[in-house]
C-alpha cells in the first residue's frame, strides 16, 4: 500500500488498518484492486464452546495476503456480553477452509469495547467468548500438533534406515 488505509464497516463494528508499505495482494498473487467488510452472506458455523458475539464478518477480497501482517477489530457492545458468566475469555477466530476456526493472538480494550488481532489473510473473522477449557480449541492443536509429530516421527524413521543399510556388512 503506498499509504494507510483504514477499512470500516458500514455497521462500524469491524475495521482493518493496513500501513503503509504493506505488500497486499489477492488470493492470485496480483496487487489488491479492492477490499470490502460486510457481514457474512453464510457464516460458517464457529466450533462447540464457543459464543459468537456480535455477526460473522467477511473481509474480502477472501484469500488476499499482507506482510507484514494487518490488525482487524471488532468491536462489541456490552449487552453482548450479559450471557457470559465470567470464565470465558474473548478473541478474534479467523476462518481456514483447511484447518477451520483458527484463534488469533487478541488484545481487548473492555473499557472501549473493542478486540483487536493481527492476521496475513482476509476470510471470515467473528469475535467469539471461549470457554476455558474447550476441547475443541485443545483438539485443533492436538490435531495440528499430532500431524506435525507423526511427520517428524516418519521423517526419522527414514533417515535411520538409510543410515542403517549404509552401514550394515554382509559377510
Amino acid at each position: 500500500m503506498l499509504e494507510k488505509v483504514v477499512l470500516v464497516s458500514l455497521d462500524r463494528r469491524a475495521n482493518v488498518e493496513i500501513p503503509q508499505g504493506t505488500l497486499a495482494v489477492s488470493a492470485q498473487g496480483r496487487p489488491l484492486s479492492m477490499l470490502e467488510i460486510r457481514p457474512s452472506d453464510s457464516p460458517t458455523a464457529l466450533p462447540p464452546d464457543t459464543q459468537l458475539i456480535g455477526v460473522v464478518y467477511a473481509f474480502g477480497s477472501a484469500g488476499s495476503g499482507f506482510s507484514p501482517p494487518v490488525s482487524v477489530s471488532l468491536v462489541f457492545e456490552p449487552t453482548d456480553l450479559s450471557s457470559m458468566d465470567g470464565g470465558e475469555e474473548l478473541a478474534i477466530l479467523r476462518y481456514d477452509v483447511v484447518v477451520g476456526w483458527t484463534r488469533l493472538e487478541t488484545s481487548v480494550d473492555a473499557a472501549n469495547f473493542v478486540a483487536t488481532a493481527r492476521t496475513a489473510h482476509f476470510s471470515q473473522f467473528a469475535l467469539a467468548a471461549l470457554q476455558p477449557s474447550s476441547s475443541s480449541w485443545a483438539l485443533t492443536g492436538g490435531v495440528i500438533g499430532g500431524a506435525a509429530a507423526l511427520a517428524l516421527l516418519m521423517a526419522a524413521t527414514l533417515i535411520i534406515r538409510k543410515r542403517s543399510r549404509r552401514t550394515r556388512k554382509f559377510y
